[in-house]
This record gives structure tokens, C-alpha cells and sequence, in this order.
């Protein structure tokens, strides 16, 4: 990993081509009972404790979502207090398979969510009444969504139409514009109660 994010640091646009190698290492039926066991005794032994606030399943297929044996293992760790919460940390597209499906065991969902495509929010809008706590990552949406949101932050600074007060605000250049904007508008009435911010 450290190598991938140098590269990635010098040359952006390799971005891609690593999440599609990622996602290309997962399998149907890879995540297993075995893996899920192995993978959470080791995670609390380098911990050094008896559990897990939240244990997300990452980037699997929507395969794994019909795995009954695997999502009641998941049950019953969350039932013995080795985890308090299970979920997904996926696309968007294998959340809303979740989210549709009504998975009881998976309470925890984690996805890309950006301005840039601000369409899957309205679906965790929708399942707010249900418990399901909302994890947001890569908000910003890459070095390439970065630039057009200072781009349109720009051209609202010098439209007529923008309130004096926040036209003053984004002439100033100050920096922490770009994350208040971002990380309120993703918060703000979406069901997301948490925005983390991408390493990458």
C-alpha cells in the first residue's frame, strides 16, 4: 500500500486502475465463515481487546449478500458483543442490493458519497427510520472533483446572484471553504452520520 499511494500521490489519474485491481482480487464466495473468523480474532488480538465497534465487510460482490450462513455468523457475533455493529463498506450499487434487501445483520453501511454524484444519498434518506448508521467516504470526489467544485466556487464568487457575504467569504480564499461547504451538505438532512475523508 505505501507504494500504491506514492504512485497515486505523483500520478492521479492511476487512481482508477487501482480501484479496478482491487475489485478485481474479489471473488464470489471469497468472504467466507472461515475468513470472517480468522479476520476478526486477528483484528482483536493486534487490538487488544474483546471487540469491534463496527466490522464492515470491504468491497465485496453483491453475492455475498445472499451468503445466509455468513450474514447469521455476523448475527451472532453482534449477539455475543464481539461486534456491536456489522455493515458493508461498498459501492453504492451493492448498498442499495443491502439496503433494498432489508439485511438485518448488516446495520452499518459505508459508500463513496460526493457532491459530484449526490443521487445514492436520497436512498439513505429513505432508510433513515430503519437504524442503519451511514458512514460517507471519499467526499471530496478525488483530486479531479476537488478541482471543479473550486472551479464552481469560483464562478459563485463572482456572480451577482451570490449573497454579498458569502461572495466576500469565497474571494478571501480561505481554505476551509471547501471542506465546511462539502462536509455540510453531505451531514445536512442526507441520514449520513459520519464523513471520512479518503487516505488516497
Amino acid at each position: 500500500m505505501p507504494a500504491v499511494r506514492t504512485i497515486v500521490d505523483h500520478v492521479p489519474s492511476t487512481r482508477s486502475i487501482v480501484r479496478t485491481q482491487v475489485k478485481g482480487q474479489l471473488r464470489e464466495n471469497q468472504i467466507t465463515r472461515a475468513v470472517l473468523k480468522t479476520s476478526l480474532e486477528e483484528s482483536l488480538r493486534k487490538l487488544r481487546t474483546d471487540h469491534v465497534d463496527i466490522l464492515f465487510i470491504h468491497s465485496p460482490p453483491a453475492s455475498v449478500l445472499d451468503q445466509a450462513d455468513l450474514l447469521e455468523d455476523l448475527e451472532r457475533l453482534v449477539a455475543a458483543g464481539k461486534i456491536r455493529m456489522a455493515g458493508l463498506s461498498a459501492d453504492p450499487d451493492v448498498i442499495a442490493v443491502a439496503l433494498e434487501g432489508g439485511q438485518t445483520a448488516l446495520r452499518a453501511m459505508q459508500f463513496p458519497a460526493s457532491l459530484r454524484d449526490s443521487s445514492f444519498m436520497q436512498k439513505i434518506i429513505d432508510v433513515q427510520d430503519r437504524g442503519v448508521f451511514c458512514v460517507a467516504n471519499h467526499p471530496f470526489g478525488g483530486p479531479e472533483g476537488l478541482v471543479r467544485l473550486r472551479s464552481r466556487l469560483q464562478e459563485l464568487a463572482q456572480s451577482p446572484a451570490t449573497p454579498a457575504d458569502l461572495r466576500t467569504r469565497l474571494n478571501g480564499r480561505d481554505e476551509q471553504i471547501v471542506p465546511e461547504i462539502v462536509l455540510n451538505l453531505i451531514l445536512a438532512d442526507t441520514g449520513i452520520q459520519v464523513v471520512i475523508p479518503s487516505m488516497m
